[in-house]
């Protein structure tokens, strides 16, 4: 009896390859839910035929034929509408041996939001969209972004509605009107810009809640009743009302935090400082005479660090010893039969990459194990080896040969690599490395690959 495999997501452009039941089967039934063409193969069968947008075809195997399960689909974007329909996959439906698929094919899909030309008025046709003695509050248009929580677009037949934007994982209304309430228009949204291109009239008053720039900036408030200017003729500012952006003051006592939303200026050779665990102010930042940005380090200490958003140290610089020190990520694979490799790749700059693996005790089993670069080298590198379990480079999942140093002043271009060996890569990309499967014994040892 015929068994339902389930559903495909199609994308335009991307192939799929599907084994739908493995031998046996006398044909399949596909619903396309989607505005893509496509093209089905039964592969091995001799079957190729095309499946249209919003249609169910069944596909057969010939008599006297015997098909592997495998099932091609090639969908492609030939009509001008994909982005309106409501879905893109297909569902496959399969049959047994001796089983007769019954019906009518192909049939069509009939799916009422699918509208894929432009609707027009013509001159003395209806110029509305009418939907009239209706309860308040009945939709009326409606248009939702594919992913979109909710509607994008809605109007109700009372005066209210929205328009909104979905930027994922957000979906915001930046423009509101209502049919009740005080409030009849809303505009924009938090965290958001609303821009009036022009001059604007209120004949009404004007209440501001929060914060506001005037003089196009050069005037600001804060929402709690302090105003600010960017530009100060006094040359004192007390220490207690500095709660916003200043310029030209000449006083280093500020408590709290001194924020510069127009951006932070500095004449040239003068530094920015800031006090150390002593209370000392300390060179931290400047641009010099000769336009160099110079970093300072602090007095016993002249240690540099950078950290993630999330305050992890992920490197620093020693400016006494002149070190580098980098807190790689660490990949770590455990040997098919004992064992651990550990994986860096400290490195990943443009003009020069560094991978690093250290094998502890690691011996693979019978299969490969493999791991990949975070970042692909574009035209190869060298390698040296030690104590190493067997390797080879991978470009997109396939093995590479690499160019393998046999004596002093020859080479020769070899699958796998071996132990305590030395050599490069030819001129192209590679993406990862693979640890050969079935080694014969623990391997505790290097690998270092550098390249660009």
């Amino acid at each position: 009896m015929s068994n339902q495999f389930g559903k495909l997501p199609l994308v335009s452009g991307q192939q799929i390859i599907e084994d739908v039941g493995g031998t046996g089967l006398s044909g399949i039934v596909i619903g396309n839910e989607s505005g893509l063409t496509c093209t089905v193969t039964l592969q091995g069968a001799n079957v190729k035929k095309t499946l249209y947008p919003g249609t169910v075809d069944k596909f057969e195997v010939p008599k006297g034929r015997s098909w592997t399960g495998n099932l091609q689909i090639d969908p492609t974007s030939d009509l001008n509408n994909t982005s309106s329909w409501p879905s893109s996959h297909v569902y496959v439906d399969t049959y047994g041996v001796g089983e007769v698929i019954t019906g009518q094919y192909p049939m069509v899909l009939n799916r009422a939001g699918n509208i894929g030309n432009q609707v027009s008025f013509v001159s003395g046709s209806s110029t509305d969209v009418q939907n009239d003695n209706n309860a308040a509050g009945t939709s009326v248009v409606e248009a939702t972004v594919l992913g979109s929580p909710t509607s994008n677009i809605k109007q109700f037949n009372d005066g209210s509605g929205w328009f909104g934007r979905w930027v994922n994982p957000t979906f915001t209304k930046v423009f509101q009107w209502f049919s009740a309430g005080a409030t009849a228009l809303q505009l924009g949204a938090v965290g958001l810009l609303t821009e009036v291109l022009g001059a604007l009239k209120v004949d009404g008053n004007v209440t501001v809640v929060g914060t506001s720039t005037l003089d196009n900036g050069a005037i600001t408030t804060d929402g709690a009743g302090n105003e600010v200017a960017t530009s100060l003729t006094a040359t004192t500012v007390a220490a207690t009302t500095l709660n916003a952006t200043t310029s030209n003051v000449t006083t280093e006592n500020v408590s709290g935090v001194l924020s510069a939303n127009g951006g932070l200026k500095l004449p040239n050779a003068v530094a920015i400082q800031a006090k150390d665990s002593g209370g000392t102010a300390r060179t931290i930042e400047q641009v010099d005479a000769s336009n160099n940005l110079q970093f300072f380090g602090i007095t016993g200490k002249d240690i540099i660090q950078f950290l993630s958003s999330g305050g992890t140290l992920e490197a620093a610089i020693d400016l006494v010893k002149g070190a580098l020190n980098l807190s790689t990520p660490v990949t770590d694979i455990n040997g098919g039969t004992a064992g651990v490799a550990h994986h860096w790749m400290p490195l990943q700059g443009p003009s020069l990459k560094v991978v690093l693996i250290e094998e502890v005790g690691f011996r693979t089993a019978a299969g490969n194990q493999d791991y990949t670069f975070p970042t692909p080298f574009v035209n190869g590198g060298i390698f040296i080896t030690t104590d190493a379990v067997t390797w080879q480079s991978l470009k997109a999942g396939v093995g590479q040969s690499q160019n393998v140093v046999t004596a002093f002043g020859t080479a020769s271009f070899q699958a796998t690599v071996t132990n305590y060996t030395f050599g490069q890569f030819p001129n192209n990309p590679i993406d990862g490395l693979r640890h050969i499967g079935g080694a014969g014994s623990n391997h505790t040892g290097w690998i270092l690959i550098v390249g660009n």
